[in-house]
C-alpha cells in the first residue's frame, strides 16, 4: 500500500511538472506572440486561410500577360490546415491563425502525458515532444506539422486504448482519415498499426476500417469543393529520388538521434505492445523522407536544421512512447542489486526536475530568439512597403518576397499590385508601363546560401538588361539585420 501511494504521489508530481512546462510554453508564446509570416510555405497556408475566412476559395491577382484581374488559389497544399485556421482568423483577425500551433502542441503533450500515465510510465516523457526544437519553432508558424501531430496522436491514442470498443476504433480510423486533409504522409504513422489490427482480426477492426474510409472520403470532397479537383495532389519539385539519400542522411539522423535524444535507439529497444508495428513505422516513415529530394539547402544554418527536422514532428509521439517504455525497461534491467536501485532512484529524482527545467528553458529561449529574428524580418517587410506604392505595380521575386507582399498585410500597410518577376518579361513590362505609366522593381536579395547567391546574381543581371529598353532608375537599397537587402528601381517607358 505504501509503495502504491508513493507511485501515485510521484505520478502527480510528474503531471504537475507537465502542466508547469506547458504553462511556461503558453506564457512564452503570449509574450513573444508572432507578428508576421516567416516561412514561404506558411504564406500559402495563411493566405488560403485568409481567403476561407473571407468566405472565398481564391484571391485576386493581376495576370502580367493580359493585365486582367484573375482569381487563383493561393495554395496547392491540402486544405485541411487552412480550414482549421480559418475560424480563428475569422474570429480574431489574421494573427489569430497563429494560435493553431500552440493549441495543437498542448493537445499533443497532454494526450501523451495521459497515454503514458495509463501505461504506468512517467508523464514527464511527454515533454520530449515539447523540447524538440522544430516543435517550438513550427508551433509559432501557420504550417501543417503541428495540427498533423495532434490528429495523429489522437488517432493513435484512441486506437491504443480502444480495447475492442467499436466506437473508439471507428473514431481512431476517422481521425486518421481526416489527417489526410492536412498532409498525405500522416496516414503512414497509423497505417502499420491499423494493418496489424486487421491481420490479427482484433475485435472492432472493421469499425476501424469503416471510420478510416469515412474520414478519408472527406479529402476528395473538400478538394472538389475548394480546389475544383477531387484527386488533386501537390505536384512538381521536389520528387522522391534515390539520389537524395546522401544529402538527407546527416540531417535526418541528426534529428532522430540528437534533436530527439536517442530517438531511433529507443525505438529499436522498444519491447512494448505492438512493437512490430512501431518498428515498421519508425523505419518506413523516415525512410520515405530520406528519398524526398529536399533538405532546405537554400536556407542553410539553423534554418536548414529546423526545416528538415520538421518532417518528423508527426512521428514524435511514437518516439516518446518508445523512449518511455525503453528507458523504464532499461532501468529495471540495470537495477538488479540494491545499490543499483538506490543509484537509479537518485538519478530519476534528478532527471525529473532537469527535464522540466529543460522544457521551460527551451520554450522561452526558442520563442524569444524566433521573435528576435522575426522582428528583424519585419524591418524587411516595412522596407518593402515603404519603397513601393499602391497605384504602381510591384515587380518582385516572389520566391523571396511573397511572405511580405500579399493581401494579408493590406489592411495594415495598404494594398499592392504584385507581379512575379519570373513571369514578367520585356513584353509584359512594356504592357505594364503602357497601362500604369511606371512600376517598381523590388528585389529581395538573399546571400545565405550558394543557391540564393546564384539566383540573386542572375536577377540583378536581368534588371541591368532592362536598361536598354526602359528608363530604369536605381532608387535605394535597404538592408536588414538578418542579411537580406532590398533593392528598388523605378521603371518608366524610354523617353523620345
Amino acid at each position: 500500500m505504501e509503495e502504491a501511494t508513493t507511485v501515485t504521489n510521484e505520478a502527480r508530481r510528474h503531471m504537475f511538472g507537465v502542466w508547469l512546462a506547458l504553462g511556461a510554453y503558453v506564457l512564452a508564446f503570449a509574450v513573444f506572440y508572432p507578428q508576421l509570416l516567416t516561412i514561404s510555405d506558411e504564406t500559402s497556408y495563411m493566405r488560403q486561410a485568409w481567403a476561407y475566412a473571407q468566405g472565398q476559395t481564391s484571391v485576386e491577382v493581376l495576370d502580367p500577360s493580359s493585365l486582367q484581374v484573375a482569381r487563383v488559389h493561393p495554395s496547392d497544399y491540402p486544405p485541411g490546415t487552412s480550414l482549421l485556421m480559418a475560424p480563428l482568423r475569422a474570429a480574431g483577425g489574421w494573427r489569430a491563425g497563429f494560435l493553431l500551433g500552440p493549441l495543437a502542441c498542448c493537445l499533443v503533450v497532454l494526450l501523451l502525458a495521459h497515454w503514458l500515465g495509463r501505461l504506468g510510465r512517467s508523464p514527464l516523457f511527454a515533454l520530449l515532444f515539447l523540447c524538440y526544437p522544430a516543435t517550438l519553432v513550427l508551433s509559432r508558424c501557420g504550417m501543417s506539422e503541428m495540427p498533423s501531430a495532434a490528429l495523429v496522436s489522437l488517432s493513435l491514442y484512441l486506437f491504443w486504448f480502444a480495447r475492442g470498443r467499436k466506437v473508439w476504433m471507428a473514431a481512431a480510423g476517422f481521425v486518421a482519415g481526416v489527417s489526410l486533409l492536412l498532409r498525405e504522409t500522416n496516414a503512414l504513422v497509423c497505417a502499420f498499426f491499423f494493418l496489424g489490427s486487421l491481420l490479427r482480426r482484433e475485435q472492432g477492426c472493421w469499425a476501424l476500417v469503416a471510420g478510416g474510409l469515412a474520414g478519408t472520403a472527406l479529402r476528395p470532397l473538400a478538394l472538389e469543393l475548394l480546389l475544383g479537383n477531387a484527386l488533386h495532389v501537390k505536384g512538381g519539385y521536389p520528387d522522391f529520388l534515390l539520389g537524395a539519400v546522401p544529402g538527407n542522411m546527416p540531417f535526418h539522423l541528426g534529428a532522430l538521434l540528437l534533436l530527439f535524444p536517442g530517438g531511433l535507439l529507443w525505438a529499436a529497444l522498444y519491447r512494448g505492445p505492438r512493437r512490430f508495428e512501431l518498428w515498421a513505422t519508425v523505419a518506413f516513415f523516415p525512410g520515405l523522407y530520406l528519398l524526398y529530394d529536399y533538405n532546405a539547402a537554400a536556407s542553410a544554418g539553423l534554418k536548414q536544421w529546423v526545416l528538415t527536422s520538421r518532417f518528423f514532428i508527426p512521428l514524435l509521439p511514437l518516439l516518446v512512447i518508445a523512449a518511455a517504455e525503453s528507458c523504464t525497461a532499461l532501468s529495471r534491467s540495470l537495477g538488479s542489486s540494491p545499490g543499483a536501485r538506490v543509484a537509479l532512484a537518485r538519478l530519476r529524482s534528478l532527471a525529473a526536475p532537469m527535464l522540466v527545467l529543460a522544457a521551460v528553458s527551451a520554450t522561452w529561449i526558442v520563442n524569444w530568439q524566433h521573435q528576435l529574428w522575426a522582428s528583424q524580418q519585419r524591418g524587411l517587410l516595412l522596407a518593402l512597403y515603404a519603397g513601393t506604392e499602391a497605384d504602381a505595380p510591384v515587380v518582385t521575386n516572389l520566391d523571396a518576397s511573397a511572405r511580405f507582399v500579399n493581401e494579408i498585410y493590406a489592411a495594415e500597410l495598404g494594398p499592392r499590385i504584385v507581379l512575379s518577376m519570373d513571369a514578367t518579361d520585356e513584353g509584359a513590362m512594356g504592357r505594364v508601363l503602357e497601362r500604369f505609366g511606371r512600376c517598381t522593381i523590388a528585389l529581395v536579395e538573399r546571400r545565405d546560401s550558394e543557391r540564393w547567391q546564384e539566383v540573386s546574381t542572375r536577377r540583378l543581371a536581368w534588371i541591368e538588361g532592362l536598361k536598354g529598353h526602359f528608363e530604369v532608375e536605381d532608387v535605394n537599397t535597404s538592408s536588414v539585420g538578418t542579411g537580406e537587402r532590398v533593392h528598388f528601381w523605378t521603371v518608366r517607358p524610354m523617353g523620345p
